[in-house]
Parts: C-alpha cells; structure tokens; sequence
C-alpha cells in the first residue's frame, strides 16, 4: 500500500518539482548490495512490489572500489562461476512502455577477450529469446549491444566496447529503453518503435551500428517498427548474465537501478552525480587517461669491456633492457665515478667510467640503476692495465703490451689477438673466462707470426678453472694469442679478458682466512712474484663480511685484479713452523668456536704433520677444505695416535676434500694428524684448511635467495632467506648493516624454523638515501654462550669478496603500508579463512584515497596433479581469493584465503603483497608493498569415528549408522556427513545428515538390499563437508558388511492329545 500511495503522490506533483528532486528517488527497484550477507534489499521508494535480487552461485560482496562509496559494498562476480542476480518478474520490471536501467561497474575481461557476456536483461529463456531490455558485450570485437527481441528476433543497437566499458575502468552506465513513434523517416505514426539511448558517466553516447530498419537522431536510435506486447516476458531480470544460464559477466557491480520511464540527457547527469558525488566525476574521469604503472627493472645482457683501468677514464657499452630511465651505475668499486653519454636508449647504455688512483684492484659486480631498481650483476675487473677489445687488434696493428683484451666467444669460435714482444721477454697470456661467471671452458694458446703454437694451456684449479700459459719470447715479433672452449661449445656470448704482458699476478693469499678486528700480514702466490714479497690486510672493520679484498698498492708492481682473503669468526691458526709443536684442540665446552689451521704442501713429496692436544673421550669431526678454495690439492688426511694411523679420509660424496669423524681413545692425550697430496704434488699454490670442531657444535648458516633488492624509499620489499640448521635449533635474532633505516619482519627466526623464509625489509624516512647501495644480512643466536654470528650469503653472487652483500636499488616512495590486524588460529583444510588487514597512507607521495589490491605468497611447496607428467600443472595451494583489495586510509577489511580440502602442509607460512591501484581493480601497478610474514598451522577442522557395530547392516531394513564428531577448538560450524554406496547396487540407499554446532553424535541410515550371503559392500565412502558443501576431509573407504535375513527358526510339532478313556 505504501508503495502505491507513493506512485500516486509523485504523480500528482507538479512537473517542475519532480524535476528538482532526486533522480534515483523515481526508481521502482534500487539495489545497494550494502547487506552484509544475503540477497540484496530493494530500497526503492517507488513501485508496486519489493523486488529482492537473490544472488547465486556464489556471489560475493565486496569493498566498493566507486566515489562516494566509503564503507560501503559492492557486488563481484565472476563468470567462470556463473555468478549473478536474479529479480524475479513482476510488475515493477516488466516494461511494455518504458525501462532504464542505471549501475556502477567494473569489467574484468580483458580485450582479447571473443566470448559474449550479458550485463543486464529480461530475456526469456525459451527459443523465443524475448527481451524486454538487454545489454551485453564482446570485448574482442569492440562490441557493446543494447538490444530488444519482440519475438520476432533480436534488434540491437551497437556501442564501441573499448570506448564506452574499458578494462578495470569505473564506469556509470545508464541506457533507457521507450516505445514511440519515431520522428521523420518512420513511415508511419505508430508507436511501433523504441528509442533507445545510452549514457556513460553522465555523457550521452553515439551508436555505431544498428540492425535495420533504424533511425539515429544525434545520440539517439529507433529501432523501427517493434510489436511492443512481444516484448514483455515473465522471466527474472538478471544482472551479471544475459539468462541464469548463458553469458556470464566477471566484474564489479554497485547502486542498480531500475525505472519506469525514459530518462533524459539532464537526468542522466544528475543521477550520475548522485551516486558518484560531486567530485567522484573527477576521480571516475583519471579512469579513462593513461596511467604510469611501475617502471621496468632494468637487465644487462654484455658489457663491451670486461675491465677498467686505474686512474683513468674508460667509455663502457651496456647493452640490456629497460635502461633509459635516469640510469647510474651500481658498484661498490671505491672511486667511480660516471657519466652517462648522450644518445645512450633503452637497450644500450654509454657511459665514460673515470676511476681514481686509489682504487682498489679486484673483481666487482656491476650493476645499473634506474627508478625502475636495480639490474643483474656483469663481472668486471679492475687493475692497472690498459683495456682494449680483442677485435681492436690485428697482425698489422697488434696492441702494445701490457694490455688486457676483452671479447666474447660462442660454439666454436677462436678469437685471436694480436701483440708485439721483445726477445727474451716474459710473455704471459691469463684469460678470465670462469672468473667472470662465463660458463665457457677456456683454452689458451700462445702462437708466433708463422702460427707456430709455442704454449697451450686450459683449466686450472687455481684460476677456477680458467687458464693462464708463459713463456719466454724466442724473438722479436708479433705474437698471437688464441682463446677458444675446450669442446668448441662454448655457451653464446660467453665473456673473457686475456691479460698480456710481463705480468706479476696475484691468485691467492696465504693464510687463507683470518679472524675479522685487526690486521693480517700474508704471503701472495700467484706469477712473477718477487721474492719474500708480503701484503697487509686491514681487517678491523670486518665483522659483518665474509671476504675482504687484499689492497695492491701501485708500487708492489702487480698488475691484476687482487685476490680475496676469507673472514671467520672461529679460531685460525697457522700450521707450526717447528716440527712437533703441539695446537690446543681441548675445547672447553660443546660450544666453543671451531679450530682452523691453514697450511701448505710447499714442495712435491712432502707430508704435514699437526700435533692436536686432545683430552680422551673428545668426539671431533676433521674437515680439509681444498678444492673448495681453489687449491689444486687432492689431500688425504690420516690420524695417528702413538705413530700409528687409526682412521683416514680421502674424500667425500660431493666433494674431492676429505673429512671424517674421531673419538680420542682412552688415555690419550695426544694426536697427529697427518697430510698429503695423493699423487705426491706440491708448490706454492697447494693450500689446505684444516678445521677441528667438536661433534655436535652447533651451528647454522644463512642464504639469500633473493639476488638483489628493490626497495622503496619509503615502504616494504621482501626477501626470501635459507635458514640451514646444524646442532643449533634455537632463535635467530636478525638485523642488516648498511642502512640505519631498514627493519625486518621477522626480527626473528623462531626456535625450530629453517628452510626457505620470507622476510619483509621495511624503509623508514630519513637518512642518506644515496648511501645504501648494498645490505648485509646478519644472523645471532639466542641464549647460548659463546653466541654464533652468521653472515647471510647472496646465493647467486659469485664474485668473491661481495658475496655476503645484497645489492640495493632505492625506487620511489611506495606511499602506503599494509598491516596484518588479525589472524585466525589455523587454516581449515577445505574451508576459507579470513585475514584482517588494514592499509595506511605514508609519506612521502601518500596514497590515501587509492587502494591496495592483494595477492599472497606462501611457502606451500607446488603439487604436481601427476608427477609422471608435469604438464598437467599443480594442484590448487592455499592462496588468496582474486580480485580483492583494501581502501588505503580506510576502515579495516577482511582478505578471504581459498583452502583446499587435499593440502598437505602441516604449516604455512604466509605474506599478503598488495598492488598500489587507483582503485581494487585498475590495470596499472603503480607500486607494492608487503605484509609482514606470518605462520598458520593447517588442521583438519573435525574428525570422524564411527561405531564399528553399527558397520554391520541386515538385509531389507533401515539400518542406523552411529558416529560422533570431534571438531578441532577454533572450528564450530555445522558439519555434513553422508555415506554414499556404489550406485551399481540399486537396491541400497545411504542418507546424509547435518551435526549442528555444539552437537557431536550423529546418525545416518542406510537401507540395504537383499543379500543371501554374508558381504562387504563395495567402494562404500564416507564424505565429511562444510555447510556450505566444501569437502573438509578426503573420501574415505567405510567396510559395510551386510548379513543375510536369519532363518526362521522351525515350529516344533505339536504333541498328540491323549484319549479318553
């Protein structure tokens, strides 16, 4: 009645009020989608009826991503689920006369997309295909259809898609539908036609094609010629499809209104200014212009030069990808300096490298840095040499020497360069191919100008596997160096770098290693060393690396790049120099910092001999490290005790370097341990670490796995770090050095957690931004004494001396932070869990007003549906539900994760990452950030037990099945249990029953079929589901025996009557 009383007082309403009033207030059904749950409430004033849209399959509400629109719901649904509202027919939307329809909408289908979807219509769903009012659209083509069928077929008026909807653009729609006469070209004056018109934003839009016969005027289109009464069908209004059953839509849909009349152009406007507010026109509008999304990281494919000179200037090219914006260079080469040169685009970079004087020689990664972040690594070396490409020089024009030759080789190329030497000089040609992370195996070749091979030479250990060959010059000449891959296979555009001269070259140290805090005197090894020639390192400010490069000052007269020394933390000392002297190996405790000793096979033939003081019963494990140094020793280590060898080791599975375990004998106080090479060889580069540490130390070791780090100024990034446990389990308190800046999340490891982390690096402002080139990650153990400090390894850095540093490229401001507000006890296998979060505005560069759009990332190993066939893909893992996002300086909102019933994992460790979005579902990624980590255990949300007897089922009777449920302490919902039975056995039917929250005992029955002879029922299973139908626990076998009827016991005969007498 109220509603009938309504339509007549705003009929009797003067024109011009009507006019003045609300637009949205005439709509007979106007749909919120603001409930929090159920089906959407018409909110209509108007009308006959109320018209509830009953949402299906699914549909779920969500954040509304429109102007005006804070705090308020919106509708998301998804075609792939045939999701959509329903209104049923009724007087209010069946229009014979006039219709409008009026929403807010997001379109999710890209534009490649060819299927047809239905955004709004009441089109019967017989052969007829009778439609009242539709409209749908094909992104592939363009196509966007306002369209009637009186029966007769389908009449529509065609809209440019692309123009009018977008991709994951906010749009306002309005498109009105009015039978009249049609002015001019109409033959006759029946009101036979539909004017049917289109508004988007508030903007009448211009068709582009009509089926005919039709007839546009400005904006507007008639369809000529329409029986009206065919138009008019009993079936429901469908939002989000053309009928419940085809042309589903996936998108975002808000404020849906429907009326009974036409509007105008001005109405239109004014709706759209009603629902969007006075300036969401503004913000709808930013939709519709090109908006910058993240600039690509930048990558570097070749360097023209693998070298750069001391104190001087070098023009390097850099070819890669992404390099054109504000690109510098990356190192931590001290003393760099550079330009880039003009012309200089995105796929080759120019630029004039100047290094100072003080340089420090060695091997250095390079990277470029642009506002996109930081590139891969090239390897580059530094020395005092002049750099030159090999392709520069020829037989004619051979290069003087000393020079430094760079070029690339692929498959069976030779490349070949040309110098000139001098009777009698020393001519060495090292060629850095491995060194520089080429995968080429090099060969070197020192040849005269006839071509006559005078030195060939390839692999060495001690070069890691690159080579180096020397001679002395027979004659005054030109002379050829040739470098080619061992098996003519060299991997395309491997790198090299030949270093020609009278070289005095550095490949390693000895000792080896030193302990971080002072300053260490070693002995280089390497070529054309002069006699008892020593180098100081500085090592005082150590302690947060694991290899420090060894300074060449310019006098010491050596010319390439300087090796690296190693950092530790344990106890290093040098083999004694007077036979017999005896090393402490008594360990006071379990937990005392491992014993070192470095040495050398100095001379062919000979054998070391380490005298360990040792207290009985010790248990040590005794390691050689020798390859895994570079040293080319095969080593055999051998304990003596009184003389006599009680255990030895050769090598090891993996490794060429030997190691084994020994438990001092009773009474003894005294070992010797015993060293050589296995095929007697020794020289100066032949050098051995020996390491003594208690079995059962505990230990642990750090790797990161992420190569390099991109971070906001201000805002979050992630890193993933290997946490490797050896005899120590308890926490690891995490922090970094490099920038006071940056926090971590978690601070740290807890007791027991190892594998791979996640770890979320937080930005603050303030502090020299440009200072923070590189991070290193340190790791400390908690409550044990002496305490284990462990410095992260950058898994993919090769280099020495720079693999405990991250390298860091500082982008712009992210503008937000997303904060993890609650969590649920555990994820339920098969149901979906819910995640609080909340999203503010940083500065600088505030993102208030936009939105988070967000993702999650897990640990959850991948599952492959069939491990013989990877192709088929993996089986779904916990993750967040798509297209979900959070108002940045909004209220709270809820992420749902989607948990499959199958997953495996006992814990899950958990991080939501969010795309900065003008709104939940806009295109372009203008930023991320990251939630700190978390970790859920996975648990079955109930459990099932049931009563063996009740497995035992008679023959032709209702049998009762008795069970009870256990739910998991966080889990109260109501749980379904059925039986099901092989539907081969007709005969046999197996019910269902729902245990309701707070109840554990159930019943489910069951009728079985005649059976003569006792049987087990085939394939019986028992399925455990949510309310919702959401299986909670996988299928499971029940054994349901049945028994035949039991025979009738026979009736006794009855006994004679006695006569009378």
């Amino acid at each position: 009645m109220i509603r009938h009383w309504l339509v007549l007082l705003l009929a009797a309403l003067p024109l011009g009020l009507i006019e003045a009033g609300s637009v949205r207030d005439t709509a007979i059904v106007d749909l919120t989608f603001d409930e929090k749950s159920g089906a959407a409430v018409d909110t209509a004033p108007g009308g006959h009826v109320t018209n509830t849209g009953q949402l299906t399959g699914g549909a779920r509400r969500v954040p509304s991503p429109f102007p005006n629109e804070t705090g308020s719901r919106a509708l998301l649904l998804e075609a792939s689920r045939k999701q959509l509202v329903r209104i049923s027919s009724s007087q209010d939307t069946s229009r014979p006369g006039a219709a409008t329809v009026a929403f807010l909408f997001v379109n999710l289908h890209g534009p490649a997309d060819a299927a047809m979807h239905g955004l709004v219509a009441k089109r019967s769903t017989d052969k007829t295909g009778r439609t009242n009012y539709g409209i749908n659209f094909q992104p592939k083509s363009d196509l966007l259809q306002l369209y009637v069928n009186d029966g007769s077929g389908f009449r529509t008026i065609m809209f440019s898609a692309k123009s009018t909807l977008g991709t994951r653009r906010r749009i306002h729609l309005v498109a009105s539908f009015a039978v009249g006469d049609a002015p001019g070209a109409d033959k006759d004056t029946d009101a036979d036609d539909i004017r049917i018109r289109l508004f988007i934003n508030g903007k009448p839009v211009a068709s582009t094609k009509q089926s005919k016969p039709a007839l546009a005027v400005g904006a507007d289109t008639w369809l000529l010629d329409i029986k009206p009464a065919g138009l008019v069908n009993t079936d429901a209004v469908t939002i989000g499809a053309s009928t419940p059953t085809i042309e589903h839509t996936s998108g975002v849909f808000d404020e849906f209104q429907l009326f009974g009349h036409e509007l105008t152009a001005e109405e239109s406007g004014r709706l759209f200014t009603e629902v969007v507010g006075t300036d969401g026109g503004k913000r709808i509008a930013q939709d519709q212009k090109p908006v910058a999304g993240l600039p690509a990281v930048p990558s570097i494919s070749n360097l023209s030069l693998r070298g750069l000179q001391i104190g001087k200037s070098t023009r390097l090219s850099i070819s890669g990808k992404n390099l054109a914006a504000a690109a510098t260079l990356l190192s931590s080469i001290p003393g760099l300096t550079s330009r880039v040169v003009a012309g200089s685009n995105a796929g080759l970079l120019t630029v004039e490298v100047t290094l100072t004087a003080a340089t420090t020689a060695g091997l250095y990664p390079l990277r470029v840095l642009t506002t996109g972040g930081v590139s891969n690594p090239l390897s580059i070396a530094v020395d005092r040499l002049p750099q030159r490409t090999i392709g520069s020089t020829t037989a004619a024009k051979p290069a003087a020497i000393p020079v430094a030759l760079s070029g690339l080789l692929a498959g069976p190329q030779i490349a070949r360069g040309h110098v000139t030497a001098r009777k009698g000089q020393r001519l060495v040609a090292d060629v850095e191919s491995r060194r520089l992370g080429s995968g080429c195996e090099p060969v070197v070749e020192i040849k005269n100008a006839q071509g006559t091979p005078l030195a060939i030479e390839w692999a060495k250990v001690s070069l890691k596997g690159d080579t180096r060959a020397e001679i002395t010059v027979p004659a005054d000449g030109t002379y050829t160096i040739e470098v080619h891959d061992l098996s003519y296979k060299a991997p395309g555009n491997s790198p090299f770098r030949i270093k020609i001269g009278d070289l005095s070259l550095i490949d390693t140290v000895f000792p080896p290693a030193a302990v971080a805090g002072g300053e260490v005197r070693v002995v280089p090894v390497g070529t054309g060393l002069p006699a008892n020639a020593s180098l100081t390192v500085d090592l005082r400010n150590a302690q947060a690396r694991t290899g420090s490069l060894v300074a060449t000052p310019a006098a010491s007269g050596f010319l390439g790049p300087a090796p690296v020394i190693q950092v530790t933390q344990g106890t290093e000392v040098l083999e004694p120099s007077k036979p017999g002297t005896a090393i402490d190996a008594r360990f006071s405790a379990n937990r005392h910092p491992p014993l070192t000793i470095s040495g050398r096979l100095s001379s062919p033939g000979e054998r070391d001999q380490l005298a360990l003081d040792v207290t009985p019963g010790q248990k040590f494990r005794l390691a050689i490290a020798g390859r895994s140094i570079d040293s080319p020793i095969d080593a055999e280590l051998s304990v003596l005790v009184d003389g006599k060898p009680v255990a030895s080791s050769q090598d090891r599975p993996g490794s060429r370097d030997p190691q084994l375990d020994f438990t001092v004998p009773a009474k003894v106080t005294r070992v010797v341990l015993g060293i050589r090479d296995l095929y007697g060889r020794g020289g100066s580069h032949y050098l051995y670490r020996l390491r003594v540490s208690p079995t059962g130390h505990p230990n642990f070791s750090l790797q990161l796995q992420t190569p390099q780090l991109n971070l906001p100024r201000v805002g979050s990034a992630l890193v993933r770090l290997q946490v490797n446990r050896s005899g120590y389990n308890g926490p690891i308190a995490l922090r970094v050095v490099g920038d006071d800046r940056i926090r971590l999340q978690p601070s740290r490891v807890a007791a027991g957690v190892g594998g791979v982390i996640s770890v979320t690096v937080s930005r603050s402002a303030g502090g020299d931004a440009s200072a923070a080139r590189s991070l290193s990650f340190v790791g400390e153990s908690v409550g044990i004494k002496p305490g284990l400090r462990r410095i992260a390894r950058v898994s993919s850095q090769s280099i020495p001396g720079h693999k405990d540093l991250l390298p860091v490229g500082l982008t712009h401001s992210s503008g937000a932070a997303l904060e993890i507000l609650s969590t649920p006890v555990a994820l339920y296998r098969g149901l979906p869990s819910r995640i609080t979060v909340s999203a503010r505005g940083l500065a600088p560069n505030d993102r208030t007003g936009q939105a988070l759009r967000i993702a999650s990332i897990s640990n959850e190993p991948p599952r492959p549906i069939d491990p013989r066939n990877r192709g088929k893909g993996n089986r779904p893992i916990v993750r967040a539900l798509p297209n979900q996002a959070i108002g940045i300086g909004g209220s709270p909102g809820t992420i749902s994760l989607s948990v499959p019933a199958d997953v495996v994992a006992g814990q899950i460790e958990l991080v939501l990452r969010g795309a900065l979005v003008a709104h939940g579902y806009a295109t372009a990624v203008q930023g991320q950030v990251y939630s700190r980590p978390f970790r859920l255990p996975v648990r079955n949300a109930a459990s099932v037990t049931l009563d063996p007897k009740s497995l035992t089922l008679a023959s032709n009777v209702v049998n009762n099945i008795r069970g009870t449920l256990t739910r998991d302490a966080g889990f109260n919902g109501a749980v379904e249990c059925e039986i099901v039975i092989d539907k081969r056995l007709g005969a046999y039917q197996a019910g269902k029953v729902t245990v309701a929250p707070g109840q554990t005992a159930f019943s489910i029955t069951v009728k079985a079929g005649q059976e003569n002879e006792p049987r087990v029922l085939p394939n019986a299973q028992l399925l455990i589901r949510s309310a919702g139908g959401n299986p909670l626990l996988p299928p499971r076998i029940i054994q349901l025996k049945v028994n035949p009827p039991k025979a009738k016991a026979k009736a006794k005969p009855k006994a004679k009557a006695k006569a009378k007498k």
